[in-house]
């Protein structure tokens, strides 16, 4: 953590972890909205409530801000999910 803090390298790996989950929850959404329809939005809405209780409790920077970025990306894929369920009723 020091090694980080003293070349300015925290902006840096919170972006790359972003980056990282976002990459990695795009096809989790789009699966199990798939395979699971708009039941499983409730469980989205539960680990992002998870995670974002937790990051009160961590006290290290960047892993707030981790559990931060994954709760609100948790919360965004409730919208996506939504919005594909929306999109998949149209094209039927």
């Amino acid at each position: 953590m020091e090694f980080l803090e003293d070349n300015n390298l925290i902006g840096l790996v919170v972006g790359l972890i972003t980056f990282v989950i976002i990459g990695v929850f795009h096809p989790i959404v789009i699966n199990s909205e798939k395979y699971c329809g708009l039941k499983i939005w409730w469980a989205y809405l539960v680990a992002g409530l998870g995670c974002l209780i937790w990051s009160f409790f961590v006290e290290n920077v960047i892993g707030q801000t981790v559990l931060c970025i994954l709760a609100f990306t948790l919360f965004w894929s409730i919208k996506e999910i939504f919005g594909l369920w929306k999109k998949h009723q149209v094209c039927e």
